[in-house]
């Protein structure tokens, strides 16, 4: 989804602020009060007003954003204009939650975001982006590849590690090979032996490429080095195909041009049937 913003103040208890001035929103949920964190570090609390009723121009069409149902909103810092919204919503069935939805919506007009740096030459491959410009320590979701199928999920610490591997596991789906499993890992000490991948000393995870169509049927593991506490993408290397690619498709790359990898988030049933990272910009 992308529009342009119209309304560009929320209520925080009966004060007005403006959007851009908003690092995060969090709150329990929708009853609850508010934790608004400022871009000057400043914190307010209270009921949201105005948020529920976001409007997004998109062209031809309109619609109405309702983001006082979700616990987690962040946005822009306060000396780059607002290029997005991002959003974490909790999913119930019959009051109870059952999953978390996490991603953004972009927003037109604003201006580019610059290029990240790229990778060494893997073979032709889609590079889906580097994504918005958010606040340090913002969560986004990268782009989901794959199919509708399954559940949404979402795997991260509730301190936040980097991820530093997968522990896989490949199976056969339709007679077709497909990633049943991948979880990230954070502990080198505790990374179980077989079906895992770990980077080398020094390095993180860093992105990773995807063969898919309905499902996820291989990934290869992007590790960058990790350079006094920074990602440094110019410093990288690859595995191989965990799985088999098997799409006819162009392999997409997800991450990769420096964020910081902190888990994984897709759709699963039985299997993958689609993936992506939870990444700090």
């Amino acid at each position: 989804m992308s529009g342009t913003l119209e309304n560009r103040t929320v209520k925080v208890g009966d004060r007005s602020v403006e959007l851009n001035t908003i690092r995060t929103i969090d709150h329990v949920d929708e009853d609850s009060d508010a934790t608004v964190t400022l871009c000057d570090g400043k914190r307010l609390a209270g009921k949201l007003g105005g948020v529920d009723s976001v409007k997004l121009d998109m062209g031809d069409a309109r619609a109405k954003v309702n983001l006082s149902r979700a616990v987690h909103v962040s946005i822009a810092a306060a000396e780059r204009p607002v290029r997005s919204i991002g959003y974490s919503i909790v999913v119930k069935s019959k009051g109870d939650p059952v999953g978390r939805v996490v991603g953004l919506i972009d927003l037109v007009g604003a201006p580019p975001v610059p290029e990240g740096e790229s990778l060494e030459e893997v073979g032709p491959h889609i590079d889906i982006g580097g994504g918005p410009m958010l606040a340090p320590g913002t969560v986004v979701a990268t782009p989901i590849l794959g199919g509708p199928g399954g559940s949404p999920i979402a795997m991260r610490t509730k301190v936040l590690q980097t991820v530093i591997g997968f522990r896989y596991h490949v199976s056969k789906w339709e007679n077709r090979p497909i990633i049943e499993t991948f979880d990230p890992l954070y502990d080198r000490a505790t990374a179980p032996a077989g079906e895992s991948v770990l980077a080398k000393d020094g390095y993180v995870v860093g992105g990773i490429l995807v063969d898919s169509d309905m499902y996820t049927h291989a990934v290869r593991v992007i590790f960058m080095k990790l350079d006094q506490g920074r990602i440094n993408a110019k410093d990288n290397y690859l595995t191989g195909w965990i799985g088999t690619p098997v799409s006819g498709e162009l392999p997409k790359q997800l991450a990769g041009h420096g964020e910081r990898v902190v888990g994984v988030c897709g759709r699963k049933g039985l299997n993958m049937d689609a993936i992506g990272l939870l990444v700090e910009p």
